[in-house]
């Protein structure tokens, strides 16, 4: 059975081109728009890992982490443009 990586991310083009490369690479994908949406996704399908934009509306990803880690104890890889080493000692 595929393993499933549930995508988090606002932008639809990045969705769709990491989900198309997941899948060909034989992976089983569902996407989110928001931390709010992928948490209810994740309450009913539990995926195997999460990639997770930290940039995004509402709840940012790194509030959304700390709830995939510790309701559900998901491995989280963030994905993100942002360069900042705040950010990536946040993530850490």
């Amino acid at each position: 059975m595929a393993k499933h990586i549930l995508i988090v991310d606002d932008d639809a083009l990045m969705r769709r081109s990491l989900a198309f490369n997941l899948e060909q690479a034989g992976y089983h994908t569902s996407t989110a728009e928001s931390a709010e949406t992928a948490l209810s996704q994740v309450r009913m399908e539990r995926p195997d890992l999460v990639l997770l934009d930290i940039s995004l509306p509402v709840m940012d990803g790194l509030d959304a982490m700390r709830q995939l880690k510790d309701q559900f104890d998901l491995p989280v890889i963030f994905v993100t443009a942002r360069r900042r080493e705040l950010d990536e000692a946040l993530g850490l």
